[in-house]
């Protein structure tokens, strides 16, 4: 039984009561209700033949579409069936409110584990902060955890188990933690330049959920933090500079598709998955070992189907977003403005360790492609702008010209997918005279060939295709030994984005072969 819901509280299901459950080893009888005990809903007799049902109720202050939702289903499921239906979770979304409040929708969540009102919950690291769990902040050092790879490596590796044994002191027991993203700045560029470098945070004011850890890197970085329900307003009346993300959220949660610095990582957003302490002793062993192990297989898959940063910032831009990069030089500002925060994280032991565990860590761990800059795609209404003058044209050389092209090739290039995956495959161009064709073979076999003739129109080159297959493209082109490429400059359609797929195709290098 697995179940979402956005309401507080049990639900109570057909034929199911609301006992307490009492601490118990596999295979050993009941012991006596202890005098403390905790709600949880098991499935009475007539409602099961096998064990009696509990539900756990997990505490997640994210929506249901949000990154975690699938490794919560894993987790719920994993439980349900090494349980064999005798333990459920009922993940509760949403379940830190709205944002509108003084308190961060983490912050609430957390607190409503520490305190019994629900038995788990899956909440991010700054959030515990909020709360008083000083544990896990080597998660959180800004500017240390800048790429993918050091940020799966983190998340598996062993020096996270003395961080979630530190949550013991706040009466949770931690059971695991997965990456989500990176975090970069974002800048409304309409009040100002993309945020770069450390001092361009000064004086300026950003939005973002309240938040302790946050708020103390823009701080340090000498920004100022708002939050609330005017945030439009804010940025509309110039008020607010910009503001932090990642990637993915970014492309549907900030108003406007703020440009990101996608080489500037403020901090690595992990979730952390807890269990409350008086909660879990009621279990026995056996389901204990249950859940650790549904933990560790939900932890595995949010590491397997991470999502590299360089790809969401591709498609961030392809939603309309841009991406910007500060380069090294400024990245390492960043480090050096931080050390008062370095200052006050390593004066606690634990901290301290484990920063120098993921300090060695990133040196022996490869860094993941860095992020390029990149911007939207062209409008589809957009037009190709006049073709400045250039050298006279001639006709491209007698032969046969042949390149390879995979829909991932064309997709880099700047087309669109389903055009990508229309004309993967490979490509022969054939050339006479002012006669010729281009040939596609696909990967399935099949086989498309098109007459063309070429000619010179002004200074450009132009290949007319029958009207069967397109109308003209205008090129300029270059022969170095056997490589052919072409530079589109000009098409029939006069819409900028019909030439940037059509680029990807005819671009080229293109090899002679005979």
């Amino acid at each position: 039984m697995i179940r979402s819901r956005t309401s507080l509280g049990l639900t109570m299901v057909t034929a199911l009561a609301v006992v307490t459950l009492t601490a118990c080893s596999a295979g050993s009888p009941a012991s006596p209700v202890p005098s403390d005990p905790v709600s949880i809903t098991l499935a009475s007799p007539e409602a099961t033949a096998a064990a009696a049902a509990i539900t756990l109720r997990l505490a997640n202050p994210d929506d249901e579409d949000r990154p975690s939702q699938a490794f919560l289903d894993l987790f719920a499921s994993e439980i349900a069936r090494a349980s064999g239906g005798s333990m459920a979770v009922d993940v509760i979304y949403h379940a830190g409110g709205d944002q509108e409040q003084p308190k961060g929708q983490g912050q609430v969540a957390a607190e409503r584990v520490m305190s019994g009102d629900v038995e788990m919950g899956l909440v991010p690291v700054r959030a515990w902060s909020d709360v008083g769990v000083t544990s896990l902040q080597a998660l959180m050092a800004p500017f240390l955890i800048d790429n993918d790879a050091l940020l799966t490596a983190v998340t598996k590796d062993p020096l996270v188990k003395p961080l979630l044994d530190g949550m013991a002191e706040q009466g949770l027991v931690g059971l695991t933690v997965w990456p989500e993203d990176l975090r970069h700045p974002f800048t409304f560029e309409k009040n100002g330049a993309p945020l770069v470098r450390p001092e361009d945070f000064k004086g300026q004011t950003l939005g973002l959920i309240p938040s302790t850890p946050q708020a103390e890197i823009i701080e340090t970085l000498g920004g100022t933090i708002v939050n609330g329900g005017n945030m439009d307003a804010l940025i509309a009346d110039g008020i607010v500079r910009g503001t932090e993300s990642g990637l993915a959220a970014g492309a549907y949660g900030l108003a406007g598709l703020p440009t990101a610095t996608g080489d500037v990582t403020l901090y690595p957003k992990i979730q952390v998955l807890v269990a409350e302490d008086a909660a879990w002793s009621r279990l026995s062993a056996e389901q204990q070992a249950m859940i650790k192990a549904a933990a560790t297989a939900a932890r595995d898959l949010a590491i397997e189907d991470h999502p590299s940063d360089a790809d969401l910032a591709r498609k961030y831009c392809d939603a309309g977003g841009k991406v910007v990069l500060a380069g090294p030089a400024a990245v390492a500002e960043f480090m050096v403005a931080a050390k008062p925060i370095y200052d006050r994280l390593e004066s606690d032991p634990l901290t301290a360790t484990a920063l120098d565990a993921i300090r060695a860590l990133k040196a022996s761990t490869p860094p993941s492609p860095v992020t390029g800059a990149c911007g939207p795609k062209e409008s589809a209404t957009a037009t190709i702008p006049p073709v400045e003058p250039g050298p006279p044209a001639t006709l491209i050389p007698d032969g046969t010209y042949r390149q390879v092209l995979t829909k991932a090739d064309l997709v880099a290039g700047g087309a669109g997918t389903t055009f990508a995956g229309n004309n993967a495959g490979i490509w022969a161009l054939e050339l006479k005279g002012s006669q010729g064709s281009w040939t596609l073979q696909h990967p399935s076999g099949d086989t498309e060939t098109c007459p063309l003739t070429q000619s010179i129109e002004d200074d450009l080159l132009r290949l007319t295709f029958a009207t069967s297959c397109y109308g003209w493209i205008d090129f300029r082109w270059t022969l170095d030994g056997d490589q052919l490429s072409l530079t589109s400059l000009d098409h029939a359609s006069g819409l900028k984005v019909e030439l940037v797929n059509d680029d990807t195709i005819f671009g080229g290098p293109w090899t002679k072969v005979e």
